[in-house]
């Protein structure tokens, strides 16, 4: 999640249809597994983590690096399908897809779902405009205050509703949690004035304030606390995720991993070992 042009791609995959209708069993389940192609679930709007090009419907980002190098790994090949984020889960326990790479984050309520193979980590942070940037120094600033979030993200909505428990304890109006179905809905409407600000993993509201919007919008602060781990997502005891396992392990322990965390300027804080 070309970079000058990020958050305008994001508005692209709200639209893109899916690249393929082709049911992943008909790929993940080849004879020869030497030659097998694998669907990846991805909502392409999380830059740049993943995203589309500027013009295109080529997902690239962080992501599509991971997808080379563990496929590349396996000598299996690799295409995404671009999927609403809340349709990904569904598509992925129908068969339509065999893993996803969307930025998801590895929850306990997930986890009875699905299987995760986990890569990075995401701290929360808080994006608004750059007026309002230095006006919010922390989440007291957003008591009484419109707060957008992605929908099928209930992290998101359980830090919103935790800090607007403690806007109505401290005798102040409480916040109004927003839900968006995609993050480019969320930021649009933060650069529009619609809302006030929106929650979402630093690595991507860092990109969005230096890129498209760097004029408009400004990371107002980090929270604090622990970050939330982001895996691939596969079926329940998929016959897949051993060998998905071993080449991500040894993916992450490679020196490529850490030349695309820099690429996409990462944090110090994303990579899941010290780069």
């Amino acid at each position: 999640m070309g970079a000058a042009g990020a958050v305008g791609a994001i508005a692209l995959a709200l639209v893109s249809a899916c690249s393929s209708s082709t049911p992943a069993e008909n790929s993940g389940a080849e004879a020869d597994p030497a030659s097998r192609e694998i669907v990846i679930g991805t909502s392409g709007d999380f830059p740049p983590v993943s995203f589309l090009e500027d013009g295109s419907t080529e997902v690239v980002g962080f992501e599509n690096d991971l997808a080379k190098g563990v496929t590349d790994d396996l000598g299996w090949t690799y295409r995404f399908e671009q999927i609403s984020f809340d349709g990904l889960l569904p598509a992925l326990q129908s068969g339509r897809i065999d893993a996803i790479l969307s930025g998801m984050y590895n929850t306990e309520k997930r986890r009875e779902q699905v299987d995760f193979i986990d890569y990075m980590q995401i701290p929360l942070s808080v994006l608004t405009t750059v007026d309002n940037a230095p006006k919010t120094p922390g989440p007291e600033a957003l008591c009484g205050q419109s707060v957008a979030y992605l929908t099928a993200s209930p992290p998101e909505r359980a830090q919103l509703d935790a800090w607007s428990q403690q806007c109505t304890d401290s005798g102040k109006p409480p916040l109004q949690p927003t839900g968006f179905p995609s993050v480019a809905q969320g930021v649009n409407a933060v650069a529009t004035g619609r809302v006030y600000a929106q929650l979402e993993g630093d690595i991507v509201t860092l990109y969005i304030s230096r890129t498209e919007f760097g004029d408009k919008l400004d990371v107002a602060f980090n929270v604090e606390g622990e970050k939330s781990v982001v895996g691939m997502a596969v079926a329940k005891d998929s016959p897949l995720k051993p060998e998905l396992q071993k080449a991500m392990e040894s993916y992450v322990a490679s020196e490529a991993y850490c030349q695309s965390a820099q690429q996409w300027q990462f944090t110090a804080a994303n990579p899941i070992r010290q780069c």
